[in-house]
């Protein structure tokens, strides 16, 4: 034997690999890498996670806009035809302050005309009365009775009607107003709603890019 040969030294790491082909270094690294493999999943899965978010907020905000405006159209037009309702019950309300005063008359025409009648006759039947007041009593009851009765009655019945359906329309045109003026507050509310949510939705937008 070579005394003069020199003794090597092997670490441990070595002497495993030699007795039984177990490789530390290389199992370090690959377990390494394993690792960074599996941090990299992570943040892929974290970045399609954060972008399907931001996909999403910038979805809800602009369904939030659009919710906003076509509220304020409906608010706009609630508010036109609750204008509109007003201005034709106004028109109606003098509309049927007019019939109210043809109603008025034609029951003050009737009434004077059937007192006129009873006056005549009375007049005409009453002995205690000159010839000349009976005779011309009984001229003028010829006269009133000799008119055509049965066109005034009906001609005033016509009036009557047209001014009954007037003061009918009347009261639909203040049913109009109250429920316009109602769909104007629903509107209103909506559109309140709306401008609070997509307040909200711009602002968690901004803290999402902030």
């Amino acid at each position: 034997m070579d005394t003069h040969s020199e003794v090597r030294r092997i670490s441990f790491a070595e002497l495993l690999m030699y007795r039984f082909g177990y490789d530390v270094i290389r199992r370090h690294e690959s377990g390494a890498n394993r690792d960074a493999q599996d941090e990299m999943e992570k943040v892929k899965a974290n970045i399609i996670q954060l972008t399907e978010v931001a996909r999403n907020a910038a979805l809800a905000t602009e369904v939030a806009h659009q919710s906003e405006a076509r509220a304020l159209g409906q608010e706009l037009a609630a508010l036109k035809a609750a204008e509109d309702a007003r201005q034709a019950a106004k028109i109606s309300d003098k509309t049927r302050e007019n019939a109210t005063r043809v109603i008025e008359t034609l029951k003050l025409q009737e009434e004077l005309s059937i007192r006129k009648k009873e006056g005549l006759e009375n007049i005409a039947s009453d002995d205690s009365k000159g010839v000349v007041s009976r005779n011309k009593s009984k001229a003028e009851l010829a006269i009133l009775l000799s008119e055509d009765q049965i066109n005034l009655r009906a001609a005033k019945i016509h009036q009557e009607m047209a001014a009954k359906n007037t003061i009918a329309a009347a009261k639909k045109s203040e049913e109009c107003v109250a429920l316009t003026e109602a769909a104007l507050e629903r509107a209103t509310h909506a559109r309140k709603e709306a401008t609070r949510l997509k307040s909200h939705r711009d602002s968690d937008s901004r803290n999402q890019h902030g």
